[in-house]
């Protein structure tokens, strides 16, 4: 596997090329090395393999770095990850006398003697006992790409994290980044031991709702996009999210999202005419470009009424392609009645193949009504609280909040980082200062940590929450055979109702047994973190697709501690 490729800064006279790559080998180990390519004169665009020259080497089994950036001083930098698969196992990121998970810099054209390369004098930890001379920074966990601001000279790593944070530090001597026992500038591992050096925050940190696996960028300067001059580029490998920011020496003073892709973004680049290139794992180099200036320009609906959902939102009369559905676990909402309709643009269809492999089009939205009981009412009436919109746009899904006004005849969009409702009734724990209970309004943040890309995003939309008895028309109807009759699923959709998938129970119905109900509330409410890569540090696996001795749960030893 290869990492990068790096040319030395005086490569027209000393034709040294530099590779990082990852060698397989039988122990189970991979060997990362950082090596030299002397390219012949005659040989331009050509590598000799049996010219290569080991720098620097290290063992790994995975997050393994294997960045290179000259930088302005002459010295190499080279990023190391902590070398293992999840969670630091090997300890080795505080750890000032192993090479991994840190930034090494190095001399490679002053070698020592019989060595590939000298430790420069000034290197941080070159007289502490022990230690490493050649590493410069340490408390890395998987730095995915470096780069260096060709004006300033500053160096920009970016960091993948692992549960919930995804980073960028600007590279500093002998700085302390914090892994394992911080996750960017969230607590980790408290207990474990910190190496030398003040810890440091992330100079950028994003939460898993809007990143989820970080590719680090480049600093851009060009005449194509003036208004990025001086601006570090850079996104998500899994949302194709594009962002910029802009640091003045002292902070950062400037973070914005530029545009979102398809795309599975690998890399950055620039060319010398001032194109901004981005690079897709699929093998395809793309520009970014300025958006061309809309004749009518969009803006997104403030009010409910203005969503095109309602035909009468004060009488709440849905438009009649709107189809209600119902879920057989209803996630935890507080006490909260939940009314649930699908909406799917045009004649467009639902994709499903393998039962719970659900392709939604582009324009679909999922609307959620949230409800408590009116307070002091003898009827049992209701008084809507919010209606939360989840939308799929462009390939990617996006969560929207509307909070209902007192009169019940409309609802204001709430602000990207939530809101609050003060209750007349106590529906919910939390008091404010004169004792109203507090209804919590996520934002859209909130919204996407739960409706994840390893959760499925439409959490709702499954065989397992769907395949139920509803009331129809003409009577009570398999809800999946309702929707294939609808015309909601493409003819060769996929969408049994037998029992291969397990069935989500209400967690809340007593008729049902006890392990069902127990196993359908901590997939709806937990497993959205608590799965693989979905966030939940603690190793529990609380899907329903497991076997109960492989949830982690019981009879197991906590990960973090036994309280």
């Amino acid at each position: 596997v290869l990492y990068c490729v790096a040319f030395h800064p005086d490569y027209a006279n000393n034709r040294h090329m530099y590779l990082a790559s990852q060698v397989p080998r039988a122990n189970g180990l991979n060997l990362v090395r950082v090596s030299r390519f002397t390219i012949p004169r005659d040989l331009a665009h050509a590598v000799d393999g049996s010219q290569e020259e080991s720098i620097i080497e290290g063992e790994s089994e995975g997050r393994e770095g294997g960045a290179i950036v000259f930088g302005q001083d002459g010295m190499r930098y080279v990023t190391t990850g902590d070398g293992t698969g999840d969670s630091d196992d090997w300890l080795a990121a505080q750890d000032v006398t192993r090479l991994q998970g840190s930034v090494l810099r190095i001399d490679v054209d002053h070698p020592a003697e019989g060595q590939p390369y000298s430790i420069p004098p000034d290197n941080p930890f070159l007289n502490l006992e022990g230690a490493r001379g050649e590493i410069w920074a340490i408390g890395l966990r998987n730095p995915w790409r470096m780069t260096m601001d060709q004006r300033t000279g500053q160096i920009w790593v970016g960091v993948g994290g692992q549960d919930l944070w995804e980073w960028v530090n600007l590279l500093h001597r002998g700085e302390n980044y914090g892994w394992s026992i911080y996750e960017g500038s969230h607590a980790f591992y408290l207990n474990r031991q910190r190496g030398p050096g003040e810890i440091v925050p992330p100079t950028i940190e994003h939460s898993h709702a809007e990143f989820i696996s970080l590719t680090g960028g480049v600093v851009y300067y060009g005449d194509e996009l003036p208004e990025l001059n001086g601006v570090y580029v850079y996104g998500d490998y899994m949302t194709g999210a594009i962002w910029g920011a802009r640091h003045d020496g002292d902070q950062l003073v400037e973070n914005r999202e530029l545009a979102r892709s398809t795309l599975n973004i690998v890399d950055f680049a620039t060319t010398p005419s001032g194109q901004l290139l981005v690079l897709d794992y699929a093998g395809s180099i793309h520009r970014l470009v300025k958006t061309p200036p809309r004749s009518q320009p969009h803006e997104f609906p403030q009010r409910l009424s203005e969503t095109g959902i309602y035909t009468s939102v004060k009488d709440h009369q849905l438009q009649p392609g709107l189809i209600p559905y119902e879920v057989n676990a209803p996630a935890w909402t507080d006490g909260a009645v939940v009314e649930r309709y699908l909406g799917l643009p045009g004649e467009e269809q639902i994709t499903v193949s393998g039962g719970d492999q659900w392709e939604v089009p582009d324009g679909t939205v999922l609307v959620q009504t949230l409800s408590l009981p009116e307070p002091g009412s003898a009827t049992g009436a209701m008084r809507r609280v919010e209606t939360r919109l989840l939308t799929r746009q462009q390939k990617l899904w996006a969560g929207y909040a509307y909070r209902w006004n007192d009169q019940q005849t409309d609802a204001a969009l709430v602000a990207d980082g939530g809101g609050e409702v003060r209750l007349d009734s106590a529906q919910d724990p939390g008091d404010d200062a004169s004792g109203k209970p507090i209804w919590k309004i996520p934002g859209r943040i909130d919204c996407m940590s739960c409706h994840s890309r390893v959760a499925g995003f439409a959490l709702g939309l499954s065989k397992a929450q769907l395949d139920r008895d509803v009331e129809c028309l003409d009577g009570t109807r398999n809800q999946l055979e309702w929707f294939h009759e609808l015309g909601v699923f493409t003819s060769d959709a996929n969408v049994e109702t037998d029992n291969k998938t397990p069935r989500l129970v209400n967690p809340y119905d007593d008729r049902e047994p006890l392990e069902a109900r127990v196993r359908s509330y901590l997939h709806v409410n937990c497993s959205v973190c608590h799965q693989m890569a979905g966030g939940g540090n603690s190793r529990i696996d609380l899907r329903i697709t497991n076997k109960p001795e492989d949830m982690q749960l019981i009879s197991v030893h906590p990960q973090h501690a036994t309280f």
